[in-house]
């Protein structure tokens, strides 16, 4: 409240009205005249006050009147450039494109109308970044949530987003670790664990391929020579194969940006190795495949998450080696159901008619997580508040939303998803096999 000529104008922003107070002792006339100001003032901070109402902790408000809708800003962090790129941007379009059919409809918590604010940075595929950008998110932004990474290269953000009691959606392997951490109380794993899904897998995989070949017996891996494929991936699928009766007899890395195999497969003759388990990108695992039916070396591929095509796209026909293709709950090529289809076709249309040449089901990870948050902030009837500066605790509509999301099941485009107490995420999978153009799939629960 300021005091200026024995007049005195103050806005009450708590209960949203102007407050004016005037020194009576001064002539008639020179109160008529600055009551005159005062009332044009007075209506100017009445607006002012009306347009700017909202939960300052969830984001601004837009609209008047029972018509506001206040924005919910969440953070999304990528590796939409370096090395992750061509696999990572599919996971960053998952949570726009959630947000954009979000925000189409709006939606109510609590009788108040919201939507989504989606603030997108690029990691760089550096973790480096992936800190100073999350720290930026949450001190800055006061996001409600954060999304990503795909891959390792966000590991380093989790100490941040957890000392502002923020809830983190990650999809990479080497978060396993860490939802074993008491103080991390908001992380959620949104891509299946390995300890669900390499089991299932795995034992798919094999009677499947064993069905075309039963000759098939021994396997060697060939993946990218990142932390996550290193320390957490291979050792977990050479296990998951050992315990299916597979002998694994080689595991080959390659530096990201590889695109000449011939060698590593070179050295692979030599072990016979039946079967090729290949890492999850289109164009490193076409290379592979094609430069193995060249050099004649292995009866059988495994690949996760790849087109059910795969062998066709690398050799330009069908080939007589099955190719077993393994999917986290949804896949592109051969969609096993209507929610996979209408998804693809929504995905298609969002992107202006076209589907990327690589097709990463990393879409799927976030845009389900995306509508599973805001189906739980519905449900639980509470939107998170981060007044920046880091925080240090969950908040109490954080812990809500962390029951219901362990709680209750969500429907969707990867089927039935839910989350255990560790915060690790269950939703059935698929697995195709394909030999020359046939391709037969199955769908399994972990």
């Amino acid at each position: 409240m300021r005091r200026d000529d024995q007049t005195m104008v103050g806005i009450n922003a708590n209960e949203g009205e102007s407050v004016v107070t005037e020194d009576v002792s001064r002539p008639a006339t020179s109160r008529r005249a600055r009551g005159a100001g005062l009332l044009l003032l007075a209506i100017c901070c009445s607006v002012v006050v009306a347009c700017g109402g909202g939960d300052a902790g969830s984001g601004a408000s837009t609209g008047g009147g029972n018509g506001a809708v206040t924005e919910v800003p969440i953070g999304m962090i990528e590796d939409l450039s370096g090395a992750n790129a061509s696999q990572a941007f599919t996971a960053a379009e998952g949570v726009k494109m959630a947000a954009d059919e979000i925000n189409k409809k709006g939606f109510e918590v609590a009788g108040k109308k919201y939507k989504l604010k989606v603030l997108e940075k690029d990691t760089r595929t550096d973790p480096s970044v992936a800190v100073s950008s999350t720290q930026e998110l949450v001190r800055d932004n006061g996001i409600s949530a954060l999304f990503g990474t795909e891959l390792g290269t966000g590991l380093p953000a989790i100490p941040i987003s957890q000392k502002a009691g923020i809830l983190h959606f990650i999809a990479s392997g080497a978060s396993e670790a860490e939802l074993e951490k008491p103080e991390n109380c908001c992380l959620f794993r949104a891509s299946l664990a390995n300890k669900y899904r390499d089991p299932t897998w795995f034992k798919a995989a094999v009677e499947s391929a064993q069905k075309a070949d039963p000759s098939l017996k021994t396997m060697a891996t060939i993946f990218p020579s990142t932390q996550d494929f290193r320390k957490v991936i291979v050792p977990n699928w050479v296990n998951s194969a050992k315990t299916e009766g597979l002998s694994v007899v080689a595991s080959k890395y390659f530096a990201p940006g590889t695109t000449d195999f011939s060698g590593i497969i070179s050295s692979l003759a030599s072990t016979k190795a039946d079967i090729l388990l290949l890492p999850p990108t289109p164009p490193e695992a076409q290379a592979i495949i094609r430069q193995a039916v060249e050099q004649k070396v292995a009866k059988a591929f495994f690949v996760p998450a790849v087109p059910a095509d795969i062998a066709k796209q690398a050799v330009g026909h069908g080939i007589d080696q099955p190719v077993v293709v393994m999917y986290t709950g949804a896949q592109f090529g051969q969609p096993t159901s209507d929610a996979t289809k209408q998804f693809i076709e929504r995905y298609k249309a969002w992107r202006g008619g076209k589907l990327p040449e690589q097709v990463a089901e990393s879409s799927l990870f976030f845009y389900d997580s995306v509508h599973q948050y805001v189906a739980a902030m519905e449900k639980a009837g509470c939107v998170p508040k981060n007044e920046g500066g880091g925080g240090n605790s969950a908040g109490e509509c954080s812990k809500k939303l962390v029951g219901v999301l362990t709680s209750t099941p969500y429907e969707g485009v990867r089927g039935t998803i839910q989350y255990d107490a560790t915060h690790r995420v269950k939703y059935p999978l698929d697995v195709c096999t394909t030999v020359q153009v046939d391709t037969t799939c199955q769908t399994f629960n972990p």
